[in-house]
């Protein structure tokens, strides 16, 4: 028994690294991106409309489920869902700690439920810096934990438990 529950435990990391680990750093690739600086300095709707794009290409090349930039106040300013029934533009997002860590200028991770899509996820998100250090915004990425669970059914006493001690992600229902 100690032994397949560390077998499955070596399995799990390695397959949440794989699928959750390049979503940081993708992240921090895309507030660098001069579009999405653009975005944050201008406002204007062709520089917003140029965010929109980028975050469109890297929600289909990173196969996330929806890339966004927030500005400093924490306002979804452009997103890859924006023509969504449940697009998250307008919406905020100031409150979330991923946003908080963020503006403090570094990059943050976290696994939550959606507040707007009620769904599971992982958040990723980076600071968006201007020429001098200072933060402008933020840009995040959200990657949805349904194939994960899909895993661990075959495994069925494993879960996820979140630093605040809440059952987060199993293959087993009741957990």
């Amino acid at each position: 028994v100690v032994r397949d529950g560390r077998s499955n435990t070596s399995i799990l990391y390695f397959r949440m690294n794989e699928k959750l680990l390049g979503i940081g750093q993708t992240a921090s690739v895309m507030a660098e991106s001069s579009a999405i600086v653009q975005a944050l300095k201008s406002g204007g709707a062709g520089d917003i409309e140029k965010a929109n794009a980028l975050l469109d290409r890297f929600r289909k090349v990173h196969e996330v489920d929806v890339c966004y930039l927030l500005n400093a106040k924490g306002v979804t300013i452009a997103s890859s869902n924006r023509k969504d029934p449940v697009s998250f533009v307008g919406d905020d997002y100031s409150f979330r700690p991923y946003f908080k860590e963020a503006a403090q200028g570094k990059d943050a991770r976290y696994f939550a439920l959606g507040n707007t899509t009620n769904t599971r996820g992982y958040y990723a998100s980076a600071p968006v810096l201007d020429h001098a250090g200072r933060v402008l915004g933020v840009a995040v990425i959200k990657k949805n934990l349904d194939s994960l669970e899909e895993e661990m059914r075959l495994m069925p006493y494993a879960f996820f438990v979140s630093p605040e001690g809440v059952g987060f992600l199993s293959g087993r229902k009741e957990f």
